[in-house]
């Protein structure tokens, strides 16, 4: 069964949260980290 569509708004804000299987992560804290200080960079 399909969830509910999302609302989207221009300037929002969404969280993402991912898993591998068995609950392994899926990012490396290195490129996330990255990733962090490039939107930061941007604000």
């Amino acid at each position: 069964m399909v969830g509910p569509l999302r609302f989207e708004f221009p300037s929002a804000a969404y969280h993402v949260t991912s898993r591998g299987n068995a609950r392994q992560k899926i990012y490396h804290y290195a490129t996330v980290s990255r990733i962090i200080k490039a939107i930061e960079e941007m604000s």
